[in-house]
């Protein structure tokens, strides 16, 4: 504060300085990463989860050291492990209907390309 009765923040003289302040912080906040880059994400299966939880996980990686940083990634491992779980069971799922001959078939169709499912052995529709 020389040559004033305000603080930086509170100057009306350094309104202008303030405000480029306020856009450089902001511009210097935006990360760039895979998050960032990965465009539109859909989840459709486990590994569509694994691989958001992926790149959360890079952005996290890169941020300071924290307790709020080490909470978040014990976090996403926890929701990784699950990802990979469920990732699994649905390989071991698709496997054994394979073997017992059943196939999915699918009925109408959502926005999204989808709809109600159900396996029918082959051959019967």
């Amino acid at each position: 504060m020389t040559g004033s009765d305000y603080c930086f923040m509170h100057d009306p003289a350094r309104a202008a300085d303030r405000a480029r302040a306020r856009k450089k912080g902001g511009v210097n906040r935006r990360r760039s990463g895979a998050a960032a880059d990965g465009g539109p994400v859909e989840l459709r299966s486990a590994d569509d989860v694994l691989t958001v939880l992926e790149r959360a996980m890079n952005d996290v990686l890169c941020m300071e050291n924290s307790a709020t940083r080490a909470r978040t990634i014990g976090y996403l491992c926890g929701a990784a492990l699950k990802a990979l779980e469920v990732g699994e069971v649905e390989d071991r799922l698709e496997a054994l209907e394979k073997v017992a001959g059943f196939t999915v078939v699918q009925f109408g169709e959502d926005d999204n390309g989808g709809g109600a499912k159900a396996w029918e052995p082959k051959g019967v529709l």
